[in-house]
């Protein structure tokens, strides 16, 4: 995939989903057991995704994995030429569910967040289809 690409999809994705992806704790986990997903989880298979739920510790994120020995391999090669954006859209998220823990609406909270993202990574927001 293409930052474009990426950047699109987890956007459109978690803007269609309308909610945060947190444990019981409020933590952010890539894939809830209702099936609400990450900005990075959403990105990626779901059977993975439950893997790195399993596995995470103290917030590990998406670069951790990247470069773990056993994870690293079973993700998709697009991911590390892309880490520095996905690290950005896992931020977007997890700030987005703070903020939204607090009284604000998740999805304005993340769009704004995401456009942090796309103004630092040279990408353009998509068109929300009707």
């Amino acid at each position: 995939m293409t930052p474009q690409e990426i950047f699109d999809k987890a956007y459109l994705g978690i803007t269609g989903q309308g909610e945060a992806s947190v444990n019981q704790d409020s933590h952010c986990i890539y894939l809830t057991p209702k099936g609400t997903q990450c900005g990075v989880g959403i990105l990626l298979d779901k059977d993975l995704c439950r893997k790195m739920d399993d596995a995470e510790r103290d917030g590990t994120g998406i670069g951790s994995f990247a470069t773990d020995p056993v994870f690293g391999p079973l993700l998709p090669d697009w991911i590390a030429p892309n880490i520095t954006l996905l690290t950005g859209i896992q931020y977007a998220h997890d700030s987005a569910a703070i903020i939204a823990f607090n009284g604000s609406n998740f999805v304005e909270a993340y769009q704004d967040e995401m456009s942090r993202v796309a103004t630092a990574n040279t990408l353009t927001i998509p068109v929300i289809p009707q």
